[in-house]
């Protein structure tokens, strides 16, 4: 049996073609950027009662879901948060794939780019369909866009108590 197979690119409009053999056992596809479409045209071989290989056409649409990426078994997204939420704590639903809700929830300080991972919430195992990846959330933190008056600098200062933290330049590269 041979396969071949065809991707359209979505944003270079550009069609990717590559052929393997599933009878050997060994068959993979490249990951690459937002695929559209997938078609799989399969040779089978000729039967007994006909010298004619039979072609099978099997097409995929792939949705592409901005709000998550697949990084091996693992999956990621990113969360806004209010400056709010992440100094006091939340608690928050974030829809799977699949359509569960998966709950997450912080008591802590939740800083800018912080990860939380939850354990087999993320895409099942290529290799092993009872094993899952973890499902990835960053953080980020929305700040006020208005400006503060000077008495509610002063009660943001006397609250966070860091007058002896100053700003330093580092390489954070």
């Amino acid at each position: 049996m041979c396969v071949y197979v065809e991707e359209k690119m979505k944003k270079k409009k550009k069609k990717r073609s590559s052929s393997f053999m599933c009878s050997a056992g060994s068959s993979t596809l490249d990951e690459r950027m937002s695929t559209t479409s997938l078609r799989l045209r399969i040779q089978l071989e000729s039967f007994k009662t006909s010298e004619v290989p039979i072609l099978q056409i099997l097409k995929f649409r792939i949705k592409y879901l901005p709000r998550f990426e697949r990084k091996g078994d693992d999956l990621y997204t990113n969360v806004t948060i209010s400056l709010q939420d992440a100094l006091n704590g939340f608690e928050m639903e974030i829809q799977h794939l699949d359509g569960h809700i998966v709950k997450v929830q912080r008591d802590k300080v939740t800083w800018p780019g912080a990860r939380l991972r939850k354990k087999d919430e993320g895409m099942p195992s290529l290799e092993n369909n009872n094993k899952k990846g973890m499902l990835i959330v960053t953080f980020d933190v929305e700040f006020p866009k208005t400006e503060l008056s000077d008495e509610q600098k002063a009660q943001i200062i006397s609250i966070l108590q860091q007058q002896e933290i100053k700003p330093k330049a580092y390489n954070g590269l």
